[in-house]
């Protein structure tokens, strides 16, 4: 009896060893990664940013040239890729993260682990910005950056986007995808686009697209299972061209409906920019109002 009481003793003593030091190894391994890049060689930028999880923030830099940035993570989940390099005459930036499938040895317990990863981007410069999400939550603000092209896919991730001054420049073109998760954007007319492409998935989108900056911008809207609320400026001639089904529901105010699909200003006014829209609903929502 003394014998087999000494045996259960032991195990029990070896597998509490063995818990204890998984735990131990299993502890989150926070690493913090700081970036500094000078862009004063550089005409233009292209900067193309890849989050796979994790919450990301983006604003302008306080110093003129310089960008500025840090990456929180556990260093056995995540591998971040940062690279740039000179083409021609412009700075190409790639910024992405990786699952590392080899370093997962605790299984769920890393998935707690919150990432985080922001970046700052001089107020002169020009720049082409491409962003792709994956899980998370964003915060951009592009005040003060000089945006000549802007392209963001928002994946599963909640994205609130502002833009609260007058571009520095005329911006090419902006595309934005939304998949499951909630966008907001404010002061979007502020970037003074002149094309402007709106896919909403299976999420819902606020989209206020009012500002100082407004140029003669055609827009194209699709939404699929989703929900799109959108402000349009005031000062702006508006005209909608709307293609849904019958299980769809679009409410459009402040716009006058000339024919079954199209609504337009009750008054043209020509020193106006003109907003031109195509929308089309599958079998989502669209409310869209002029600003008050």
């Amino acid at each position: 009896m003394k014998k087999t009481i000494i045996f259960l003793l032991s195990i029990i003593l070896i597998t509490s060893s063995f818990i204890f030091s998984q735990s131990d190894d299993c502890n989150e391994y926070e690493v913090v990664d700081s970036y500094s890049f000078n862009t004063r060689q550089y005409k233009d930028l292209d900067v193309s940013i890849s989050y796979g999880l994790g919450e990301l923030t983006i604003g302008s830099s306080d110093a003129k040239n310089i960008i500025e940035g840090s990456i929180t993570y556990d260093s056995r989940r995540i591998t971040p890729k940062i690279n740039i390099e000179s083409v021609s005459s412009s700075g190409v930036l790639t910024i992405k993260t990786e699952k590392d499938k080899d370093k997962n040895p605790c299984g769920y317990k890393l998935k707690h682990f919150e990432n985080e990863m922001e970046f700052y981007f001089p107020p002169q410069i020009k720049t082409d910005l491409f962003l792709d999400f994956g899980v998370g939550d964003a915060e951009i603000d592009l005040t003060n950056i000089s945006i000549t092209k802007l392209n963001i896919n928002c994946g599963l991730s909640d994205v609130e986007l502002e833009i609260n001054k007058r571009n520095n420049v005329v911006c090419e073109s902006v595309s934005i995808e939304n998949g499951l998760g909630d966008l907001d954007v404010f002061g979007l007319g502020n970037l003074a686009a002149k094309k402007v492409d709106i896919n909403i998935g299976l999420g819902s989108a606020d989209i206020d697209f009012s500002g100082d900056r407004i140029y003669d911008t055609d827009i194209n809207v699709d939404v699929g299972l989703g929900s799109l609320d959108m402000i349009l400026p005031k000062k702006a001639n508006i005209e909608i061209y709307v293609d849904s089904s019958f299980l769809s529901s679009v409410d459009i105010y402040g716009l006058k409906q000339k024919k079954n699909k199209l609504w337009v200003s009750p008054n043209w006014e020509s020193s106006y920019p003109t907003i031109t829209m195509d929308v089309n609903v599958g079998i989502g929502s669209v409310d869209i109002v002029i600003e008050e």
